[in-house]
């Protein structure tokens, strides 16, 4: 496992807050700058950025951080979680507290689109009936995914049974009639009541996922034009606003050549690889989510035919990297967006023994980058450019680029 920072991210953006006037930095909560001018947060980051590297330790420098091109409203996922309260139900946010607070029964968001809002009062309302009270006991989150323009509705269930499936065609009916952004709906059922909402084992009963109208996939498009599909119940980026930004990054970063292989790590549906693939000879991706992978293959056999492609399901360690990827060329370069929590056991080690030519590796979780370098540096990699971008404007989170290269 990744070794923690020895001091956090977050301690480091809560002492540069301690000064401002009118404001307190409230760890607990999941939106502590959404208050903030858009200005004063970025240049927190950017400062806190600084302080974390001299803190730990780690080599170079950050490069000033790549600001948001919509700071507010731009979330493409978003959650709520059904509870009970004084025989009221609620739709409140898991975990933390959001600044906004609660509305009625509903707790808003300032970092989420308007729509977002709509979808999840109409629920509200239709699971508020009496009629519904022991289905509102059964749902365990409602998930929206998409953009301000379109979206999924993916309502999670501790249980079905033929009750709770007319319920659920209810609502969908009243979505799809009220809200025509809403493209599509599905039930997933946990009867663990995972906090994960998504990402728990499913059950093995056929009614784990079912759709109840709509298209089976969500979209997105590239700066170059192309369209990706992708399923909503696997992983995309939550600021569909910042992708262009991200991709461009990347590009900058790894520099692709025509004749190299690029290696795409925990790819998702495909969204960096299938970005970069005509700049470079051929591209294999791996990811552990097998909707994505296939998700990512039919798009790679729409857009690129002709190219050398190929996308790998497992999860991934140095098990899955030395079995399943070819003997390394001559060009090797390597992407890799792990979660947030980082890579697992001895990953990094195996990619080194690769040599890859150039290595970008994305962070999304800020506090694993100390002891992620630290691998790399003991096979011989040093960080030559550091680029944090802001993905994840309102928070105390970056998403942040490192650039690889061996001494």
């Amino acid at each position: 496992m990744i070794a923690p920072a020895a001091t956090p991210f977050p301690s480091s953006v809560r002492e540069l807050c301690e000064d401002l006037p009118d404001f307190s930095f409230e760890s607990a909560s999941a939106e502590p700058f959404a208050p903030l001018d858009y200005e004063a947060e970025c240049r927190i980051k950017n400062l806190a950025l600084k302080h974390f590297w001299k803190q730990n330790g780690i080599p170079g420098a950050p490069l000033p951080l790549i600001p948001a091109v919509q700071p507010r409203h731009y979330r493409t996922n978003s959650k709520r979680r059904g509870v009970f309260s004084n025989g009221k139900f609620q739709l409140l946010h898991p975990g933390h507290s959001v600044p906004a607070g609660i509305r009625g029964n509903l707790q808003y968001s300032m970092l989420e689109p308007e729509l977002h809002h709509r979808i999840y009062e109409l629920i509200l309302e239709i699971v508020s009936r009496p009629p519904f009270r022991f289905f509102a006991r059964n749902l365990n989150y409602c998930i929206v995914r998409g953009s301000d323009r379109k979206v999924a509705v993916i309502l999670n269930m501790a249980k079905t049974d033929a009750s709770i499936v007319r319920k659920l065609k209810i609502i969908a009916a009243e979505l799809q009639k009220e809200i025509p952004e809403v493209i599509s709906c599905f039930m997933y059922l946990d009867e663990s009541r995972s906090p994960y909402y998504l990402e728990a084992k499913r059950s093995e009963k056929e009614v784990g996922y079912k759709k109840l109208f709509g298209s089976s996939f969500l979209d997105i498009t590239l700066p170059d034009g192309n369209r990706l599909l992708y399923p909503p119940t696997g992983f995309s980026q939550v600021n569909e606003s910042m992708v262009p930004a991200f991709l461009n990054t990347v590009e900058k970063l790894i520099r692709p050549e025509p004749d190299a292989r690029l290696l795409d790590l925990y790819c998702g549906y495909g969204l960096i690889g299938l970005f970069l693939v005509p700049k470079v000879e051929s591209l294999i991706g791996m990811e552990i989510d097998g909707p994505s992978v296939k998700a990512a293959a039919a798009s790679a056999e729409h857009l690129y035919r002709k190219k050398d492609i190929r996308f790998i399901r497992g999860e991934i360690g140095p098990a899955l990297i030395r079995s399943r990827l070819p003997v390394p060329t001559e060009k090797e370069l390597l992407v890799l967006d792990p979660p947030r929590s980082g890579t697992a056991d001895d990953v990094i080690k195996e990619l080194a023994r690769r040599s890859p030519l150039r290595v970008v590796h994305v962070f999304c979780g800020t506090d694993v980058i100390p002891g992620s370098l630290a691998q790399w540096k003991s096979q011989g990699y040093q960080p030559v450019s550091i680029q944090p971008l802001d993905l994840f404007p309102g928070t105390p989170n970056l998403e942040t680029m490192i650039l690889l290269e061996k001494q």
